[in-house]
């Protein structure tokens, strides 16, 4: 929605207003208004926000708008409400507000012409910029003053005079990102704020000062982690019949050789020419072009602004030579905070290496990722499966990237937890659909395909069958911007975004599908798309989806000695056109040399119909082709002479093939870290109040036990120890009356847990995680430490327990009505709430509310 003018009796709330952020689909926009006090300007933001709950003004306020003051940690003035048609409008209405703290007339909305406004601002800030060269010049005399000048003194004041007008343009042209960035930046704070209150991860060695790049979780951040892991594992191991392994994490050499990651697993770098400060080549382009559009974006047209987006967007991808032309020399970039010249950018290898023995000959690396235990063990899965193809495997566990600057938090680190999946596909994986398309046919999801990356923002919305052209309605002869041709590929793209929704990720929103660009993708590889999330970084690759070919298994075949194959058995005897290349490896060797092998493997991991177009293409070429590899730098000139295939019909009952693969690759610490940024907010009545409304399934604790006083606790421990599962029925035990009887408790609760130890009959199988506090803390706090930790529900035990084994339950979203249920019911109603089989909104209308304590 584009910003809005907002008048009403209460003067200090009037002013543009803009979108500023999303969360669980309810929006908020913000207006600042900067004041200045003495020598500081203070900003003071005023808030329109959905999702507030005002019943005492009327039914229809249970669900309304608020415009609100927020400063410092005081507690939020509210001015004016109106009703909300539903919980997720888009943006607040024109009319229908009431005063509930402002004064008459009520708010007014009116949109803004932006063309108009560009048009007026560009037309003062020449009359701006005119003024201030003048007053420059009359400067220049230092004898001049506007005592003494009159036209100095002219000139101020007409700067004066149309200063205003200019700085209300400037921020109305502005405060659309504006707004958008100091949201993402406050939802930024919360999240550190209550990761460090929590203890949900912190940097590795922190009180010897930390390490960049390397992360400890705590028991929230662990157990969120885990259970992300485990939606993880059921979503696509269990459901999708995977073969799970677990393969080390320190890998000989060989193998990374064979993959290619010894040769050309590295970034460019660039350093501080004065200090040495390294920092990452990419990252710098992207940071300069993102502050130089921040600071001159008003001043440029827009084909300029689209032509630094668009080198923005491929800063990653360009080679050494032209990074280093556009950095040093279009750019001319300083180094971050120093401004000292940058050198030219070199390569660095992001691997981590080691010897294993004693005896130092045996190199090896931490491994960058978890797939090559996956390729090495082919046989061995296609084997355990029976030698049926198609198949998947996967695998969850660390792996480890030597980052140059590490920064963002979870986003960029050196150790980080990966779930990956291979699957391997028969030879016409891209002519026939794969047979559990048609389940996620009709996902919608939202894609960047790679003729849309020019800056523009553009994506496009259609169902996964649509961009796959699988739908015959779609077969027209319209060209269409993008198709994914491989529908096993579709169907990862698919279920990610249904996993995302899983888990809570705002996938309307905040999630898209970005294709790699001609010039990102490896040479093996046929598609690639990056599942991307929106965060206070901006968007963030989480998942990579690869149409890989058959180049890793053709690598380690070929390095190995050892054939990775699978077999096609043909129910009849079929006449096909088999290929049979010829590849002059002493042509190439006395060519190329060294790198000769880069070619050859390139040459011999060809299949049928790409050995053909090669063979084609130095036919009527002109007898050469280039080739580039991107394991290296070298164009490899093929000739005729080099290369060439000769084909013959045969009748055949099985082909032995090497599959191609298709690969999901999630990273787990970004994954994370994003859900926790799509799902925290504040409450409207004090936004001091943070919340995590992660699902119950995901939450590091599904349930609280909350005692509104210590001389409940024995009752609350007993609870807890039905929901954790070591008890499975409850009565109220005597209460404590003095010290003595409290030993003596205990000594005849040691026997009981003695003798209950050979009953395994008195245990529940399942634990429900249950957190507990029963310290002194009034019930409002314990609350809110229970939203901050993202737990969904709470179990009260107030004095009307001790009478009736009643206790309250809370919903952390709704935090009202309240519901009262017997102790006997409890651990079933959790169970329910937790695994998605009841809903809170239905569980309302099965158990009376709680009111309030009857004692």
């Amino acid at each position: 929605m584009e910003p809005f003018e907002l008048t009403a009796g209460s003067d200090e709330v009037n002013g543009t207003y803009a979108f500023a952020k999303q969360i669980a689909g309810i929006s908020e926009f913000w207006y600042v208004k900067k004041l200045k006090k003495r020598k500081k300007t203070i900003e003071k933001i005023y808030k329109i926000r959905g999702g507030a709950s005002l019943p005492q003004f009327g039914d229809q306020f249970e669900q309304c708008w608020v415009l609100q003051h927020s400063f410092g940690d005081a507690t939020p003035i509210k001015y004016y409400a109106a009703p909300m048609k539903s919980k997720h409008d888009a943006c607040p209405p024109n009319n229908g507000w009431i005063c509930i703290g402002g004064i008459e007339p009520t708010p007014s909305l009116k949109a803004i012409d932006m063309a108009g406004i560009k048009e007026k601002f560009d037309s003062i800030k020449q009359k701006n910029d005119a003024l201030k060269d003048t007053i420059g010049k009359l400067k220049d005399d230092k004898k001049n003053t506007p005592q003494n000048c009159p036209a100095l003194k002219q000139a101020i004041d007409e700067l004066n005079a149309i200063r205003a007008e200019y700085e209300l343009y400037e921020y109305q042209l502005r405060c659309q990102e504006g707004m958008v960035k100091k949201a993402w930046d406050e939802v930024r704070a919360n999240l550190d704020l209550i990761a460090s209150q929590e203890f949900m991860y912190c940097r590795s060695a922190d009180i010897y000062g930390g390490c960049a790049g390397l992360y400890d979780f705590g028991p929230t951040g662990a157990a969120i982690k885990n259970n992300i892991l485990q939606e993880w594992r059921q979503h696509f191991i269990v459901a999708d019949r995977m073969l799970q392994v677990e393969s080390t994490m320190m890998t000989p050499k060989p193998v990374l050789l064979a993959s290619g990651h010894v040769a050309k697993f590295s970034d460019f770098i660039v350093k501080d020419a004065k200090e040495g400060t390294p920092y990452r080549a990419d990252h710098l382009l992207e940071e300069w072009i993102t502050e130089l559009l921040a600071e001159k974006q008003l001043e440029m047209s827009e084909q300029e602004i689209a032509q630094h987006k668009l080198v923005q967007s491929k800063a990653d991808t360009y080679e050494q030579k032209e990074l280093e032309d556009i950095m040093l020399n279009q750019y001319k970039i300083k180094f971050p905070k120093t401004g000292n010249d940058i050198t030219p950018p070199e390569e660095f290898n992001l691997m981590f290496s080691s010897q294993i023995g004693p005896t130092g000959k045996t190199p090896g690396y931490l491994r960058p990722e978890t797939a090559q235990g996956i390729f090495t063990n082919f046989d061995k899965l296609l084997k355990q499966n029976n030698h049926r193809m198609p198949f998947a495997a996967a695998q969850i566990g660390h792996s480890f990237r030597n980052e140059i600057a590490p920064r963002g938090g979870l986003i960029r680190v050196r150790e980080f937890q990966m779930a990956e999946i291979e699957h391997f596909c028969e030879p016409d994986v891209r002519d026939k659909e794969y047979p559990k398309f048609k389940y996620v046919r009709n996902v919608r999801m939202r894609f960047l395909p790679a003729s849309l990356q020019d800056g523009s923002g553009r994506t496009i919305t259609c169902t996964i069958g649509e961009a796959c052209n699988a739908e015959s309605k779609e077969q027209t002869d319209k060209p269409k911007p993008f198709v994914i041709r491989n529908t096993t590929l579709g169907y990862y793209l698919a279920r990610t975004q249904l996993f995302f929704e899983r888990i809570g990720v705002d996938v309307v929103n905040k999630l898209r599908f970005r294709q790699h660009k001609t010039d990102e993708m490896a040479h093996y590889a046929q598609d690639c798309w990056d599942a991307e999330l929106l965060t206070s970084m901006g968007w963030i690759e989480c998942v990579g989806h690869a149409d890989r070919a058959c180049y890793d298994l053709n690598q380690h075949s070929n390095a190995a000695g050892v054939k990775l194959e699978a077999e096609l058995i043909y129910d009849e005897p079929r006449e096909v056109m088999k290929v049979y290349k010829s590849i002059n490896k002493k042509e190439i060797g006395q060519k190329y040399k060294k790198e000769s092998k880069l070619l050859l493997n390139y040459l011999e991991s060809l299949n049928d119909d790409d050995a053909r177009s090669l063979h084609a293409s130095l036919q009527k070429g002109g007898g050469e082709e280039t080739i580039k590899i991107c394991d290296t730098s070298t164009e490899f000139k093929v000739s005729g002479s080099m290369f060439s295939i000769k084909e013959k019909k045969e009748n055949v009952h099985s082909i032995k093939y090497v599959p191609s693969v298709v690969e999901p690759s999630f990273g787990i610490g970004r994954i994370l870290y994003a859900l926790l940024e799509h799902t925290i907010w504040e409450r409207i009545d004090d936004e001091n109040r943070i919340v995590l409304s992660l699902k119950p399934r995901i939450a590091p604790y599904q349930v609280a036990i909350l005692p509104i006083s210590n001389q409940l606790n024995y009752i609350a421990e007993s609870i807890e120890a039905i929901l954790s599962g070591q008890i499975s029925t409850f009565k109220i035990p005597p209460k404590p009356k003095s010290d003595k009887d409290e030993e003596e408790k205990e000594e005849k609760k040691e026997k009981k847990d003695d003798d209950d130890m050979h009953y395994v009959e008195n245990v529940r199988n399942e634990g429900i995680a249950t957190w507990i506090d029963i310290s002194s803390t009034a019930i409002g706090r314990k609350y809110a430490r229970c939203d901050q930790k993202g737990i969904p529900f709470a179990v009260s035990v107030d004095f009307q327990t001790e009478k009736d084994e009643t206790v309250t339950v809370r919903e952390r979203d709704s935090t009202f009505p309240q519901i009262r249920v017997r102790i006997s019911e409890i651990y079933n109603l959790i169970a329910d709430l937790s695994s998605g089989r009841k809903k809170w909104q239905s569980v309302l209308n099965e158990y009376p509310h709680h009111v309030m304590q009857e004692i």
